[in-house]
């Protein structure tokens, strides 16, 4: 291939990347420039890629990732999520998504599955962890029955030389005809980049993700340790974003918290800086264990730094004399009032201002002489009725996600957390003893009210190895896209629990005074005036009502017989919020409250689909469209029964 052949193609594939990928791809490759070049095949060891006096391919990369291919095929690294290895107790099934998963999986008992997905079944996703030349892109998309190629890398460097050496109208073919898409992720932080990888692969295709592939092109450090944390990241891969009910009860707690009165939000906006960290320190603190050891270092900045303290962080600063500046409550469960009442039977809460989401348990502001609440976003109530400006994102999913969004939003140059611990040096010790889980004589309480048990090892923020759980280890995953999306920001990690990446690990004993800045957040925060009318209420209701007694835009019955990968083609509308155009914020808000629920059957369906024997799935499919229908029945009565009540 000649210099003039090169770049014809190089012009070739930049047209189509400016076609077909949503980010400005072409605009970002034309005007780059880097160390890295081009060795091209008619050179010697070509081709390659030099960087310096390096290459990157021991051997010419065509006849490098060729080999590689056959191996990978020959024994393929996908994720295998075998249904019943994480079953739910069928006898115990109580959300609506369990209730009608129940006979799915019952099906799969009786019938019996294969361990692993039969390899013709389509996929959601191909992740090449690395780039090069990408000589092995065109083979692998070829032969995987895969719909979407995220290519994940450091920098789009080795892309732009790619563009010079492949053909990229074959691979834009293929996934397009199978109705997905390339997705480029460049990053050069490694937990930024597994961060984006996972979300990425929870996104319109979750559903498929059984199966999908994973493939390591090269093993240099970076694209290591993007691997290893990604890996991290599997246990909660598949879990849910939320389900029928919750939406449903928070759309039900909103509207006692809002409707009627003028309330006021805190407004989320962050203020931007510059590369230097500066402004006032914010100390979060959580219940974790390790909070009872740095309870008097806490104590000697009172006064000095704003404290925050979330959910049954409250009682345990109040049991050591410490009073926080404002408290943050994100839970719309009952529980949540158990905890703050407990604590003002034990204590004075006066001057202790309440920032909480808006589907917070309504008689839990009582409490408090103060309340400002958030709009969180990716919530039914928020999608419904929250104004343009008002919506939080990364509010969640924990309370101390919040704290540290509130934070944010109130200046806070660096942010301490203390009892963030996301799990514990012991197994069986899961909070504080200053919490309720430790004063109450509840077996309830004492027992960790009913949480994960924390039995899966994993890396210590200030030593080598703690204990984590599933949930722990999603709420790991979102602090650390947090604190990664804010760099403007310092996060000091002073906890003695879980390693999250994007955090600074910090001893509260190695805190330095002459390095904290105690010039305080402001004493009041931006606001902003709310009222949601009675009115604004019931149209809504009537509305999404109407949408789910009239079957939505259920396509059921649109799928070819026996075929699961059409009906999840049919259904796609229902399971993306946002794909359909012109649909009016009540239809939207249905879609949403079903999506959660909705996205747990199909992708429990999908595992058992993929590994039932050909014969079988015909049957399968048409038991999983009258779950369905079933499921869209008892949404409707659901809901009216809730509007009526």
């Amino acid at each position: 291939m000649t210099d003039g052949d090169r770049q014809s193609l190089f012009e070739a594939n930049l047209r189509l990347f400016g076609l077909h990928v949503s980010m400005d791809v072409a605009k970002l490759l034309a005007g780059l420039s880097s160390d890295a070049r081009l060795v091209p095949a008619d050179a010697e060891a070509g081709p390659n890629i030099a960087v310096g006096s390096a290459r990157l391919y021991p051997d010419p990369a065509d006849q490098f990732s060729r080999k590689q291919v056959e191996s990978y095929l020959a024994n393929p690294q996908s994720l295998n999520l075998k249904p019943l290895d994480h079953a739910l107790d069928l006898s115990d099934a109580a959300r609506l998504d369990q209730i009608h998963v129940k006979p799915l999986l019952e099906y799969a008992a009786e019938h019996g599955l294969f361990d692993k997905r039969d390899p013709e079944c389509p996929v959601g996703y191909l992740v090449t962890f690395g780039i090069g030349l990408g000589f092995h892109l065109p083979d692998l998309v070829s032969a995987l029955p895969v719909r979407n190629l995220i290519l994940a890398d450091q920098s789009p460097v080795f892309l732009t030389l790619s563009l010079r050496c492949v053909d990229w109208h074959p691979i834009f073919d293929a996934l397009q005809a199978r109705g997905g898409k390339l997705i480029c992720l460049f990053y050069s932080d490694p937990q930024t980049l597994s961060n984006q990888i996972y979300h990425a692969m929870r996104g319109a295709d979750q559903v498929l993700l059984d199966g999908s592939h994973l493939f390591c092109h090269y093993r240099t450090a970076f694209i290591t340790q993007v691997m290893e944390l990604f890996q991290r990241s599997l246990p909660v891969i598949a879990d849910s974003d939320g389900f029928f009910e919750d939406e449903c009860l928070m759309l039900t707690t909103s509207v006692q918290n809002l409707k009627g009165q003028a309330v006021e939000f805190l407004k989320p906006d962050v203020k931007t800086r510059q590369e230097v960290k500066a402004g006032p320190a914010v100390f979060v603190v959580g219940s974790g264990p390790s909070i009872d050891n740095d309870l008097d270092k806490i104590r000697a900045f009172q006064g000095k730094v704003t404290i925050i303290s979330g959910g049954t962080g409250l009682n345990v600063l109040l049991e050591a004399g410490i009073r926080p500046d404002f408290h943050c409550e994100i839970e719309n469960v009952p529980d949540i009032y158990t905890v703050n009442a407990d604590a003002a039977s034990r204590h004075d809460l006066s001057g202790i201002t309440l920032i909480a989401s808006s589907t917070v348990d309504p008689r839990v502001t009582a409490f408090f002489d103060k309340t400002y609440f958030i709009f969180r976003d990716q919530l039914a109530p928020t999608r419904l009725f929250a104004p343009e400006g008002l919506v939080m994102p990364m509010a969640g999913p924990t309370v101390t996600h919040l704290a540290c969004r509130v934070a944010l939003a109130m200046g806070a140059g660096s942010i301490y957390l203390f009892g963030v611990d996301l799990g514990s040096t012991e197994p069986d010790r899961h909070h504080s003893r200053r919490s309720i889980y430790g004063l109450s004589s509840d077996a309830y309480w004492r027992g960790g009210a009913q949480m994960e048990g924390l039995n899966i090892p994993t890396n210590g923020n200030l030593r080598e190895r703690v204990f984590t759980s599933r949930e722990f280890a999603f709420a790991r995953l979102f602090f650390s896209t947090l604190a990664s999306s804010t760099p403007q920001v310092q996060f000091y990690n002073c906890s003695d629990g879980v390693r999250i990446e994007g955090t600074e690990p910090r001893a509260a004993s190695d805190i330095d005074p002459e390095a904290v800045d105690f010039s305080g957040l402001p004493a009041k925060p931006a606001l902003a005036s709310f009222q949601l009318s009675e009115t604004a209420v019931d149209r809504s209701f009537a509305e999404i009502l109407e949408h789910f007694t009239s079957g939505g835009d259920a396509p059921t019955q649109q799928s070819e017989e026996g075929d699961f990968i059409s009906l999840f083609n049919g259904m796609q509308s229902r399971l993306t919020v946002g794909s359909v155009q012109d649909v009016s914020a009540s239809m939207e808000t249905a879609r949403f409250m079903q999506a959660g629920s909705l996205t747990m059957i199909m992708q429990s369906a999908n595992m058992v689909w993929g590994r039932l024997p050909s014969g079988r799935r015909e049957a399968f499919v048409m038991l999983l469209k009258a779950a369905l229908h079933d499921f869209g029945k008892d949404t409707a009565e659901y809901f009216k029964g809730l509007r009526d009540a």
